[in-house]
């Protein structure tokens, strides 16, 4: 027999179950959403793409004098032990000089694995101290697209919570790491706190080419002057949608 509003099944007729969940979950939701705006065939390859591991990846920080010497020390150290594992150890095909590196594995399954607490440890390590920078592989393409030359002055629009600053700044040190670089990069944010999480990796590059401001990217003062934009190269990467980090946080 029922019960006021309740099925047999536990559920109420408002779709809630009785220990508060809801029969609509947001996956399924956002699932709907997707075959709405997609189709169904697009939205299937979609979610398939979701559901796949998203590797760990970092860049060695060009900037560095010996970063040449770092790199062929995790390859030879780190990276070529972890491949005779088995594991999926590749370089990023768009960063140069074999600078940028995948391990094929999702930080799920990276906990996983016997040697985790030793890689886990390599890595944040040299992410503490800027030889490395931990980023995902895409999200590396937009810097390397804009072509940013050792002269150029960059505009980083939306730049918190740093990964992209982190990467022009290799840019602009390039091919001079003991001088002070001739170009310079401007990072704006518009949120005090993720201002702070940008000021804070921006650091770890110790460079003096970085001017860190807060303020409405749609509103930003001294873009031009004379008649003329005064940046070589404007970076806008707005924020999204973020159902691209669906692989990151399923």
């Amino acid at each position: 027999m029922a019960v006021n509003s309740s099925t047999q099944n536990g559920s109420t007729q408002n779709g809630s179950t009785q220990n508060g969940s809801t029969q609509n979950s947001k996956p399924a939701l956002l699932d709907a959403l997707h075959r709405t705006l997609l189709g169904e065939a697009e939205a299937r390859e979609m979610r398939r793409v979701f559901e796949m591991p998203l590797g760990t990846a970092f860049r060695v920080n060009s900037a560095r004098k010996d970063a040449a010497t770092l790199r062929e020390t995790l390859r030879r150290e780190f990276l070529a032990p972890l491949q005779q594992q088995g594991w999926d150890v590749r370089t990023i095909p768009w960063i140069e000089n074999e600078m940028g590196w995948s391990l094929g594995m999702d930080r799920r399954e990276l906990r996983k694995a016997e040697c985790h607490s030793t890689v886990h440890a390599t890595i944040h390590s040299l992410a503490e101290t800027g030889d490395i920078y931990r980023q995902e592989a895409v999200s590396m393409i937009p810097v390397e697209l804009l072509d940013i030359h050792p002269d150029h002055r960059v505009l980083d629009m939306c730049a918190a919570p740093g990964s992209k600053t982190f990467q022009i700044l290799e840019k602009i040190h390039a091919g001079s790491p003991e001088t002070p670089p001739r170009g310079m990069l401007v990072a704006n944010e518009i949120d005090g706190a993720r201002c702070h999480l940008l000021h804070h990796t921006a650091k770890k590059m110790r460079s003096t080419a970085l001017l860190v401001t807060q303020n409405d990217a749609r509103n930003y003062p001294s873009v031009w002057g004379e008649g003329k934009i005064l940046f070589d190269r404007v970076l806008c990467d707005v924020p999204c949608s973020s159902d691209g980090t669906l692989r990151k946080t399923p």
